[in-house]
């Protein structure tokens, strides 16, 4: 089930999908079973080595293969919305 964390059509949201991926995307709309994602792009977390205090991460783009920029995620994927960070967005 979505939990609704005030993110409204038009922003820059990220999403924490069921599988442990998160993606970052505009969205463009959103119904009772869906949600529209334009140009959505995966986070990925690569670890650094124990000295270091941070991950590295880097997006990279969630369908390179596909026709178009817009992706529809079913909401029973989706965990969670939220906005990310401002140097993020």
């Amino acid at each position: 089930m979505l939990i609704d964390k005030g993110v409204s059509e038009g922003e820059v949201i990220t999403l924490k999908l069921t599988s442990g991926e998160e993606i970052i995307g505009d969205m463009i709309a959103e119904d009772s079973v869906s949600c529209l994602v334009d140009r959505p792009l995966k986070v990925i977390y690569v670890p650094r080595p124990i000295t270091a205090k941070t991950s590295q991460i880097f997006l990279h783009e969630l369908s390179p293969f596909s026709d178009g920029d817009t992706i529809t995620i079913p909401k029973h994927h989706v965990m969670y919305t939220s906005k990310p960070r401002q140097e993020v967005d």
